[in-house]
């Protein structure tokens, strides 16, 4: 099944570029390699697609609270004050392997910053309070916990704080 759909994406991939899709037209080796970047582009681009769902889903939940309080949270312990039904514990739940969401809280021009990555496809993308997603490098994440003062909220929820007011415990 999974062939035949390679094969369909190829072949509308070779029509459009005016090519055809008789085995006779293309040497073996070329059309190997047009369905295997068929579907490599196919798989980036459905971890690109689960990294944009999740990355709203968080995004959703810090929105959410802000709605909710009329405030963002300054620290993810507020999450759980109140009568907020997506709490902290939601909000971790949201990230299961293969991807990990780094989150920035505080801040008066920045109220949020959040990060997410699927660490199998190597695909990242960033959003910022206000702001619309765009997408990154996934070696773009490597300096997040040198720059910010990381702190475990979950196995896949890394919770960010600047260096400068780590010490305070913010974050």
């Amino acid at each position: 099944m999974r062939t035949r759909i390679l094969l369909s994406v190829l072949c509308i991939t070779l029509l459009t570029a005016g090519g055809g899709c008789s085995k006779s037209e293309q040497p073996a080796e070329k059309t190997e390699q047009a369905t295997a970047d068929a579907a490599r582009n196919h798989l980036q681009a459905q971890a690109q697609a689960g990294v944009a769902k999740l990355l709203e889903r968080v995004v959703a939940v810090l929105d959410g609270y802000q709605a909710f309080s009329g405030h963002y949270p300054q620290q993810f312990e507020d999450l759980n004050q109140g009568d907020y039904f997506f709490d902290l514990a939601y909000l971790t739940d949201l990230v299961a392997p293969p991807f990990k969401a780094y989150i920035l809280l505080g801040g008066s021009a920045q109220p949020y910053r959040v990060w997410v990555v699927d660490g199998k496809n190597k695909v990242a993308m960033e959003q910022v309070a206000g702001g619309a997603p765009r997408t990154l490098p996934a070696a773009a994440l490597g300096d997040l916990e040198r720059e910010f003062q990381p702190r475990s909220l979950a196995a896949n929820v890394i919770g960010l704080a600047p260096r400068a007011a780590a010490k305070g415990g913010a974050g």
